[in-house]
């Protein structure tokens, strides 16, 4: 999948309208540019809002809860279809882009 329709999907899944012309979202009846492949606070609140769990260790998947996981330059985003392995080299990046995944696979299972 593409930047631009994980950030996309993500948003469906979060409950924002996506405006695609300049990659911002409405959030209570504002335009405001969002972007939680590359802002962490963007990332964060995405997270929290879709109730998607951060771990720094890898030791499994919960079958109850989508969790994403970063160790040493490695992400695994897991949820109920399964694990998604990738890697980055800032590990931040990494966890802002397992839980815009994990959230674009929510938006996707709602079309």
């Amino acid at each position: 999948m593409k930047d631009k329709e994980l950030i996309e999907l993500a948003a469906k899944a979060a409950g924002y309208e996506y405006l695609e012309n300049n990659g911002a979202i409405v959030s209570n009846g504002v335009p405001m540019v969002w972007n939680p492949l590359l802002d962490d606070g963007d990332a964060l609140r995405l997270a929290v809002k879709l109730h998607i769990n951060t771990r720094f260790l890898f030791d499994g998947c919960n079958d109850q809860y989508n969790e994403v996981w970063a160790e040493k330059g490695q992400v695994w985003a897991c949820e109920d279809i399964g694990m998604l392995g990738f890697e980055q080299l800032d590990e931040c990046a990494a966890t802002r882009r397992a839980i815009v995944c994990a959230a674009a696979k929510i938006g996707k299972a709602m079309t």
